[in-house]
């Protein structure tokens, strides 16, 4: 009788397919992870498995009659996501009964055994936690060498002879449950794909060629291999590898002691070749990394400034203490004076001046090409003149100045002041010889006095011919012109139109006359404020 070529009954799902359908939900389950470790790296595990297995192949379909397994595993976790492992199993599986028949009789066993070289990989090395546990889902993939009930005799047309070794890829999924560290579950699907057709259950398509009726379930087809499907469940140990990698030491750690608010400082941490990284905990709830880091503080106040140095075994860290103090106020000066501010050569002065803020140096220029870093400070000039005093103050954070002016000469300079009057005749500009005269006693005053200087105010009463300001300005220019013919500077003289004169009537003085808004007036100032 011809073979049949019959699947797996209705309603049924083939090992791929469930494969498949496994590592779907795997890596939509991976893709919606949270933060967990799942178990350390870098570690040696151990594991038992119990297995529900089944064969679909020429002689059943999946899980028609399943068989049980017992698995033992010994593997390396390499990083959160990757795991190595070496596995023997050892399954009784009643579906392989029946494939290897001669003259009608049934001459095999149940028995297959298979030796697993896998890799499970996680899609994240995030997990989902479970209350006090933690799953994470994976994927797995490895070779296997099978011995099941196939021989030589590939056609099963005579006594078994040789057995025949199977070897094929291995595929799964499944799901990682750590209970602690060093404990967890596992649970998955792992498909072996056999080849040749006869290794695993000793039939292959033209097993029942010479039999009438094919056994119950048997079906012969062209695939030319067998699929072994184990549905796992397995507990397993981690045990820490002593990592051969040194632990990273920090070496030397260097921080300034105090810092003003806002001012940058420099940090600088010397760690062990060993060492991955440096990280920085500034203390002010900010961080960041490098052997060297630069950091301002916000906020007045002692830090602890932690230096951290790891590699993948672990961390080394060390600390220091950095004071914040508020940024020091800027000098300011304040009752700046000197005294007295006219003297005659030889006589001192004193110059005083209060300083607010931090000041780091403070400088008295006398003006005079001599100076002082005291406060307050006296001098004696030599020479007459009219001199600038300078005091300044100075730090990091800012400066400040005041300037004074002392006059120095003939005692008799001070006591010259006032106002010297010229009345001019109505309409006119030109000074007259008694109006000269009444002038030899300011500029004798100005001869004598150098540190002094004039202006000239020239004033019209409005009811004089012409324009009253330019009238007014040159009266003003005339009293100056005779000034400065004298021999006074010109720098030292100034001459001023003023116009009308303020509350000046012509019928207080009409015509000609020697009127009181027919005049100048000559206002004498020192020259420092001139």
């Amino acid at each position: 009788m011809s073979s049949s070529r019959l699947g797996p009954p209705a309603g049924r799902p083939s090992p791929r397919a469930t494969l498949l359908l496994a590592a779907a939900l795997c890596a939509a389950w991976a893709s919606t992870a949270a933060a967990q470790e799942l178990r350390p790296a870098r570690s040696v595990f151990a594991q038992l498995h119990l297995a529900n297995g089944s064969v679909e192949g020429d002689i059943s379909s999946t899980f028609e009659s399943p068989g049980v397994g017992l698995g033992a595993e010994v593997g390396y976790v390499v990083s959160e996501r990757l795991e190595v492992a070496l596995g023997l199993w050892a399954q009784d599986l009643p579906e392989l009964r029946g494939g290897y028949r001669y003259a009608g009789r049934n001459l095999q066993g149940t028995g297959a055994t298979q030796l697993q070289a896998l890799a499970r990989l996680r899609p994240l090395a995030r997990t989902v936690a479970v209350g006090p546990t933690a799953v994470a889902p994976f994927l797995a993939g490895g070779l296997a060498l099978v011995s099941g009930q196939g021989t030589s005799d590939e056609q099963n047309e005579g006594p078994a002879r040789s057995a025949v070794l199977g070897y094929g890829p291995v595929l799964g999924a499944g799901l990682d449950v750590a209970l602690s560290p060093r404990v967890g579950l596992q649970v998955g699907v792992l498909s072996t794909v056999v080849v040749p057709d006869v290794a695993l259950d000793g039939a292959d398509p033209s097993a029942f060629a010479d039999e009438p009726t094919p056994p119950p379930g048997s079906r012969s087809d062209s695939v030319p291999y067998d699929v072994l499907t184990n549905l796992t469940a397995g507990v397993r140990y981690a045990f820490p590898v002593r990592d051969r990698l040194p632990l990273p030491v920090l070496e030397a750690l260097a921080c300034p002691a105090e810092l003003a608010l806002g001012e940058p400082g420099t940090f600088t941490a010397a760690a062990s070749a060993a060492a991955d990284a440096v990280a920085w905990d500034w203390g002010d709830g900010t961080a960041s990394t490098g052997t060297a880091a630069a950091h301002a503080f916000e906020a007045s106040g002692t830090y602890t400034v932690t230096a951290t140095a790891s590699n993948a075994r672990g961390s080394a860290s060390d600390d220091c203490l950095v004071t914040v103090a508020s940024a020091p106020e800027p000098p300011a000066l304040a009752t700046c004076a000197v005294t007295p501010a006219t003297v005659a050569p030889g006589t001192p002065v004193r110059v005083e001046a209060r300083v607010a803020g931090d000041a780091v140096s403070v400088t008295v220029d006398f003006g005079d090409g001599t100076s002082s870093d005291t406060l307050p400070a006296e001098h004696a000039y030599d020479e007459p003149g009219a001199y600038t005093v300078t005091v300044a103050a100075d730090s990091p954070y800012g400066a400040d100045a005041c300037a004074l002016e002392v006059a120095v000469g003939d005692p008799f300079c001070a006591t010259v002041g006032g106002l010297e009057t010229v009345r001019f005749g109505y309409g006119e500009a030109d000074l007259t010889a008694g109006a000269a005269r009444r002038l030899e006693a300011t500029v004798e005053a100005l001869r004598r006095c150098p540190a002094l200087c004039v202006v000239v105010n020239g004033y019209a009463d409005g009811f004089e011919p012409g324009d009253a300001l330019g009238l007014s300005r040159a009266r003003a220019e005339a009293v100056a012109g005779h000034y400065l013919e004298a021999g006074l500077e010109a720098s030292r003289v100034r001459a001023v139109g003023r116009g009308p004169a303020p509350g000046a009537n012509a019928k207080d003085d009409p015509g000609p006359g020697d009127g009181r808004a027919r005049r100048t007036d000559t206002v004498v100032t020192r020259c420092g404020r001139f």
